[in-house]
């Protein structure tokens, strides 16, 4: 019963971020992208149904963070 294996994937993940500091504030402004390539890769397959589960496709995100 639980001796399947998921097939193999291929996921490539990007992020940059860049940091300064105004006045007394510490900001970081940063862009994440996942899933560059848009493989549609399994993330799970649902037992009661038979069906597989995708990951998320190409999905860009982007952050501010400010501190002080």
């Amino acid at each position: 019963k639980n001796a399947a294996r998921l097939p193999s994937y291929h996921r490539l993940d990007a992020n940059i971020a860049y940091d300064t500091r105004i006045a007394d504030l510490d900001i970081s402004l940063g862009v994440d992208l996942f899933n560059v390539y848009d493989n549609k890769n399994v993330f799970y397959f649902d037992r009661s149904t038979g069906q597989s589960v995708y990951m998320l496709s190409f999905y860009p995100s982007a952050s501010l963070t400010v501190r002080y």
